[in-house]
């Protein structure tokens, strides 16, 4: 008789971006990154490689809020962010933070439309260039308030890219 092999986990298949909500282990990134995974993980620069659950998402919006389950590890944590539920104006200044490779990468630009990909008007077009590991990541206005989170691009265009808006996000979570 054949002992029973171990079945063999893929470290890390997708990397991408998220941030902290509250200081209670609470996480927001795009539902895209994590679908289908077997394991989600997440570290930032004072917590190591920390599992987490899913709570929520809303794939109409591609969101998902996460939570570590190592309640003790998120305590201290000083959450820098707020959620803006403004409308922006078009052109406003707008920037980026993300992991699209192991260091942060800062973008910086505007709002190119009030609308996403064919008229979305969960979304907004931004002239910031995104990459794979910017989903997820927080879109700033120039107070530092969250007005999006990082969804995508369109391949065929450059310095292009997508986010869903914060009030969408604040309606989904509240609802």
């Amino acid at each position: 008789v054949k002992a029973a092999e171990k079945p063999k986990y893929a470290p890390a298949n997708f990397e991408g971006t998220g941030f902290a909500i509250n200081n209670k282990g609470y996480l927001v990134t795009s539902l895209h990154m994590i679908k289908g995974a077997d394991s989600i993980f997440v570290e930032n620069g004072t917590t190591t490689r920390t599992l987490t659950k899913l709570v929520f998402s809303d794939p109409s919006i591609d969101i998902a809020v996460l939570k570590i389950e190592n309640e003790e590890l998120s305590k201290g944590w000083s959450v820098p962010f707020v959620f803006s539920n403004r409308t922006l104006d078009l052109g406003e200044k707008v920037y980026t933070l993300g992991y699209p490779r192991e260091d942060v990468v800062y973008g910086e630009g505007s709002l190119s439309s009030l609308n996403g990909f064919k008229g979305d008007t969960t979304m907004y077009q931004i002239s910031i260039p995104v990459n794979p590991g910017n989903s997820g990541g927080p879109l700033l206005d120039e107070q530092g308030a969250v007005v999006g989170l990082v969804r995508g691009k369109i391949t065929s265009a450059e310095a292009t890219g997508f986010a869903v808006k914060s009030k969408e996000i604040i309606n989904t979570i509240n609802a």
